[in-house]
This record gives C-alpha cells, structure tokens and sequence, in this order.
C-alpha cells in the first residue's frame, strides 16, 4: 500500500478522471429529432442515454470507491472490495450496449435512410430499393437486397419515418404494420 504523499496523488487524480469521463458520458445526454439541411436524424431521446450515463456514473463512482478504498482503507479490511467491483461491473454490463444505442442516428433524406452509429456510417439505402420492412415488437427492420437497418420503436420522430414510409413505399413493402389511414 502506497504510503505518504503518494496516497492523496492517486485518490486526486482518479477523482479527476472519473469527473472528467463523467462529463464526456453526458453530452451524450440529449440527442432526439433534429432537422438539418436536406435531413432529418431520427435519435433516442434522454431516457436511453441518460440511463446509460447513470450507469455509466455508478460504474465510475464504484470503481473510485474501490481505487481509493483500495489505497487508503476507509472501509476497513475487505469489507467493500468486491461489492464495488460486482456493482461496477453490473452498471457497466447495462450502461455501455445503451450508451451505444443511445448515440446512434439515422438520417431520413430525399435519396433514403443513413445509419450513423458509433463504429460508423452505413451505405445510404434508398428508398427505391426497399424491398421489405418488418415490426420485431421491437423494432423496425428495413431491407434491401444487400443491406438491413433497424430503427427502434423508442426513436424519437419514428412518425415521421412511418410517414415517408406511406409517401415513398408501396403498402406491398410494408403492409398492415404502420395501421390504416
């Protein structure tokens, strides 16, 4: 166990990071519609993203008991350690597949349907080569010959997705799933 000066350094510094990743964690807190030039981005609102920050700031918050748990003892011989860890990494385990779908976008433009998603962008797929869309109960998934996307029933502006859907599709594409007019 670290002695001296070197304690008050780690427990600093990890408190710094664990505020500093924190703050990154929620500018993902916001997201919704948004209409841009030429586009419309369809996003999970704040209820998707802001749970998986709050779990993402448990996870941070535990592992910071832990370290400094760790170095300094405050809760005495073994009392917390593993609690903290199991927290940490149930938090993490729920947090991180919501901040993932939570920063994801799809763009509805002129041409078709974008994904952006965190490990990039998918190829347009165009209206025109739709050839089915299906509801899971979950979500929608548009394919096409080559492609698939899904857009989940808790996107904020899925209305107006089903309603290019009716303007551009013929009901064959997707029957009776978006209801009667």
């Amino acid at each position: 166990m670290p002695e001296g000066l070197l304690k008050p350094v780690i427990v600093g510094l990890s408190t710094l990071i664990a505020f500093a990743v924190m703050f990154l964690m929620a500018k993902l807190v916001g997201g919704g519609m948004k209409k841009e030039e030429g586009q419309t981005l369809l996003s999970h609102g704040g209820f998707v993203r802001g749970l998986g920050v709050l779990c993402g700031i448990i996870a941070i918050a535990s592992l910071l008991g832990f370290v400094v748990d760790l170095f300094t003892g405050w809760m005495g011989p073994k009392k917390g350690d593993v609690g903290l860890l199991i927290l940490a990494g149930g938090s993490a385990l729920f947090g991180i597949p919501l901040l993932l779908e939570g920063y994801r976008r799809i763009a509805l433009t002129e041409e078709g349907l974008i994904n952006h998603g965190v490990f990039g962008t998918d190829p347009l797929i165009r209206w025109e080569e739709i050839t089915s869309i299906v509801d899971t109960g979950e979500k929608f998934v548009v394919r096409t010959a080559r492609h698939r996307i899904s857009l989940s029933h808790w996107l904020d502006g899925l209305d107006l997705f089903i309603a290019e859907c009716k303007k551009r599709l013929t009901p064959e594409i997707y029957g009776d799933i978006f209801g009667k007019d």
